[in-house]
C-alpha cells in the first residue's frame, strides 16, 4: 500500500479520499499502469488528462503523457472515444481482458508505422535460416533466464536443476529442431514448484496459473508496444504462427522475460506457505496485482547499466530489425539482473 500512496501523491484530485482511486499498480518511465478490474468507473478526457470518475462522483486526474498502459477487465467501466484517441496519441496502450485476466484485444498507437512498407517487406522476405537462427537465440536466452531464476537463493530451488538447464541451453540448435524449449520447461516447472504437482496451463484457472497469466499479460503488452514502435507487424512471428493471434511476434520476443514473472509468483508461493493469512486463492486482488507488476517496473542491471524492462524489450525489438536486415548477427538478449536496493 505504501507504493500505491507514493504513486498517487502526484495526482491532482477533486473530492474523495486516498482509497478512492483506480488500482494504480506501477510506473515505468514515470508512466502508470492502470488496472480497472473492480468497481464502476467512467473514463473521459479533459485538457490532455484522463479523468477517472468513481460511482460516488469523486475523480482522479492523470496526464495521458504519464500513462503507459490501461487494463480493462471489468464490464462496469465506460470509456469515451476521446480517451482512446488520447491514449494512442501519447503512445500508450489499451488492453481489454476477459474474466481470467487474459488479453482479448489490444489497441496500439499507429504513429510508428511511418515506414510500414519497408519494414513489412523486411519481415515477409526474412528467410527460414534467419528465422530459425533468431528463434535459436530466443530459446537459449529463455532457458538461461529460467536457470538463473532457479539459481536465486531466495527461491529455495535445486541448484542442480539450474545447472542442468544451462547445459540444455547450449544444446539448442537452429530453429530448436529438438524442441529443447519444451524439455527445459518440463524440468523447470517441476523444479520451480517441487512441493506440488504443478502444470503450466493458461486455461486451468488455479491460483498459480492465474497469477502467471496476469503477469505475462503485462509483459506481452510491453512487448507488443515495443514491436509496433519499430514499425514491424506484430502478427508476423519468428516461430509462433497462429491465424487467430495478432501478436505472434510479441509472443516470440517475450519468451526470455517470462521468468521475471515466474520469480515473483514463486515468491508469493513462498509467503503463502509461511503465513496463514496469505494463502493463495484464485482471485487476483489489487494487492496481488501490485505485487506481480511492481517488480517488472523496477530497474534491472544490464551490462553494468540500470535499465527498465520496457527499455530492454525495446532494444531487443530494434535489434530484430537489424538482424532481419543483416546489420547484426546477434539479437539483444543480455543477462538481466535484479537491483536489490530499489
Amino acid at each position: 500500500m505504501n507504493f500505491l500512496r507514493r504513486i498517487s501523491s502526484s495526482f491532482r484530485r477533486r473530492g474523495g479520499n486516498e482509497n478512492e482511486k483506480p488500482a494504480v499498480l506501477a510506473a515505468a518511465h514515470a508512466k502508470h499502469v492502470l488496472d480497472f478490474s473492480e468497481g464502476r468507473y467512467k473514463l473521459r478526457e479533459e485538457n490532455k488528462q484522463l479523468v477517472v470518475e468513481k460511482e460516488d462522483g469523486s475523480t482522479v486526474n492523470i496526464p495521458f503523457a504519464e500513462i503507459a498502459l490501461i487494463l480493462l477487465s471489468n464490464a462496469n467501466v465506460s470509456v469515451t472515444q476521446a480517451v482512446m484517441q488520447s491514449v494512442a496519441e501519447f503512445g500508450g496502450m489499451l488492453v481489454i481482458c476477459d474474466y481470467r485476466h487474459r488479453p482479448v484485444s489490444m489497441m496500439l498507437p499507429m504513429e510508428a508505422y511511418s515506414v510500414p512498407v519497408q519494414r513489412l517487406k523486411l519481415q515477409i522476405e526474412a528467410s527460414q535460416p534467419i528465422l530459425k537462427n533468431a528463434w535459436q537465440q530466443v530459446v537459449k536466452a529463455k532457458i538461461r533466464a529460467q536457470a538463473r531464476c532457479l539459481a536465486d537463493e531466495i527461491m529455495h530451488c535445486s541448484f542442480s536443476d539450474a545447472e542442468g538447464l544451462m547445459k540444455m541451453a547450449e544444446n539448442v540448435k537452429s530453429g530448436d529442431t529438438d524442441n529443447i524449449e519444451a524439455q527445459a520447461a518440463k524440468r523447470y516447472w517441476r523444479a520451480l514448484f517441487p512441493e506440488i504437482e504443478f502444470h503450466r496451463d493458461h486455461d486451468k484457472g488455479d491460483p498459480l496459473n492465474n497469477r502467471l497469466n496476469y503477469g505475462y499479460t503485462i509483459v506481452r503488452a510491453m512487448t507488443a508496444r515495443a514491436v509496433c514502435a519499430t514499425g514491424f507487424h506484430p502478427a508476423l512471428g519468428i516461430h509462433h504462427c497462429n491465424q487467430r493471434d495478432a501478436f505472434c511476434l510479441a509472443d516470440d520476443l517475450m519468451e526470455p522475460f517470462r521468468p521475471l514473472v515466474d520469480w515473483t509468483v514463486r515468491i508469493q508461493f513462498n509467503i503463502s506457505k509461511k503465513l496463514e493469512t496469505r494463502k493463495l486463492t484464485r482471485e487476483l486482488t489489487p494487492q496481488v496485482k501490485q505485487e506481480l507488476i511492481y517488480p517488472l517496473t523496477k530497474h534491472f542491471k544490464v551490462n553494468g547499466e540500470k535499465r527498465k524492462l520496457f527499455d530492454i524489450i525495446s532494444l531487443l525489438a530494434q535489434s530484430l530489425v537489424k538482424f532481419y536486415s543483416k546489420e547484426t548477427t546477434e539479437l539483444y538478449l543480455p543477462r538481466i539482473e535484479r537491483v536489490d536496493n530499489e
